[in-house]
């Protein structure tokens, strides 16, 4: 691809395992990527050094609508891949004002930034199956009803909801892809998975208690227990 015109990707939630396989994808395609995600979120993967040398990194935080309004308006993006929510579910309870406003608003300030500052921009949506909450049938399809039944579920429907208004009402391409549970190597360890998988590597290797630490500060596998 002719450097001049190389494609430009903005990619938020760069720092989780979406983020970090698609960036890989479309750098491989020969776009020029940018990552947005908090600082600390950058700084605490330093398994991701290798990546983070090949992307540009934004700070910035989905909370704040005057990160989101510079970082489309600055880079002026061809694509954006909204990849980034709150999606811990102890954590979803525990906080679900910052809940709706990382999954849920976030998404209206994007939408309305890139109808601002880049209305030719093509806009990526990461729905959720989780939006279909206490299922009304199986298997689920595009025209099931959805019924959330958690705050991170709720704030995915609005998300999800206001994407298709901004589609229909001004035109813009926005898709959303509704995603089911998902795994890779980049999975982080906050997932049942994950805990489960490496609970199971501890079991084998005699690991009683483990060193990595759930969300609440205790070993993962604790007195041989997970």
């Amino acid at each position: 691809m002719n450097e001049k015109y190389k494609k430009r990707a903005l990619i938020t939630g760069i720092t989780g395992q979406d983020g970090i396989l698609l960036a890989d994808f479309l750098m491989g395609k020969g776009y020029d990527v940018f990552g947005f995600a908090r600082h600390e979120s950058v700084v605490s993967r330093v398994d991701l050094r290798n990546l983070f040398d090949k992307v540009t990194v934004v700070s910035g935080d989905l909370g704040d609508p005057t990160d989101i309004i510079d970082a489309i308006q600055h880079l002026q993006p061809d694509e954006v891949y909204n990849l980034a929510s709150q999606s811990a579910p102890g954590r979803s309870w525990l906080h679900s004002v910052e809940t709706g406003e990382i999954t849920g608003m976030a998404v209206h300030r994007l939408l309305e930034a890139v109808r601002r500052f880049k209305p030719d921009c093509k806009v990526y949506q990461a729905s959720s199956s989780e939006m279909f909450g206490e299922v009304l049938e199986s298997p689920q399809n595009e025209d099931t009803p959805f019924n959330p039944s958690n705050p991170y579920a709720a704030a995915k429907v609005y998300a999800h909801y206001l994407s298709k208004i901004y589609r229909r009402s001004y035109k813009m391409f926005v898709a959303c892809g509704i995603l089911f549970n998902h795994e890779s190597p980049y999975r982080g360890m906050n997932f049942l998975t994950q805990k489960v998988t490496y609970g199971a590597a501890c079991a084998k290797l005699g690991i009683d208690d483990s060193s990595a630490l759930n969300e609440e500060g205790d070993p993962i596998v604790q007195g041989g227990k997970l």
